[in-house]
């Protein structure tokens, strides 16, 4: 059975614009400033159970799309909104300071590492955490894991980016979601498995959101 998709540029362009971000439409994208990255978001609701997936879309350039998810809870509308607030929580302002020029220092930390022997410019999201009774302690280390497990990645390409999350529902069945531009990410699975996390059977999840571009000085 088809899942029906809902496309919400409507909702994204008035996203962008709050930031100050001039939105052209072609084509089923947003094109800020009338030129690539473009972007798009779909909702596919799950009425059955009752919630849903936001999708994201970046073509950064062409055959280069960056792609990230966000659960959304609730019936309806209610389920939408969770899902758009989980995106402008977790990646919205990283891809706003990466891609369109708008850094909010608050919600986005830049730094520039050495990755396999190229300088990059890496716009770090905030790291968000969900746990049930107010349990949102942060095991130590476990961004320098992160980092440790991006810095020993083989990069080569201009733009990369990484999502980690970590999910734990009931003390038994834990996720450990790593992925590098979209793929299954071995290092950084290797590092969230390695993170000694809370002891809870209650609901506790961990997510963050990096993106990295290769300094100009790397590419000329």
């Amino acid at each position: 059975m088809t899942m029906v998709c809902d496309n919400q540029n409507h909702r994204l362009k008035e996203l962008l614009e709050e930031h100050g971000i001039r939105c052209f439409e072609e084509w089923n994208w947003i094109i800020p400033y009338g030129e690539l990255p473009a972007i798009r978001m779909f909702w596919y609701p799950k009425p059955q159970q009752i919630t849903g997936v936001l999708q994201v879309e970046v073509l950064i350039e062409e055959g280069i799309v960056l792609v990230e998810y966000f659960a959304g809870i609730g019936e309806g509308l209610d389920g939408l909104t969770d899902g758009i607030d989980s995106f402008i929580n977790n990646s919205l302002h990283v891809l706003l300071a990466a891609f369109w020029g708008q850094n909010y220092p608050e919600q986005v930390e830049i730094e520039r590492w050495l990755i396999n022997n190229y300088e990059y410019d890496v716009y770090i999201g905030p790291i968000t955490v969900i746990g049930s009774n107010g349990n949102t302690e942060i095991p130590e280390n476990t961004f320098e894991k992160i980092e440790q497990a991006i810095k020993m990645t083989n990069l080569t390409e201009k733009y990369c980016w990484f999502r980690t999350y970590f999910g734990n529902v009931n003390g038994k069945d834990c996720v450990f979601e790593a992925l590098a531009n979209n793929e299954w990410w071995e290092e950084g699975e290797k590092a969230l498995k390695s993170v000694d996390w809370v002891d809870t059977n209650l609901f506790y999840s961990f997510r963050n959101f990096i993106v990295a571009v290769k300094s100009s000085s790397e590419n000329t």
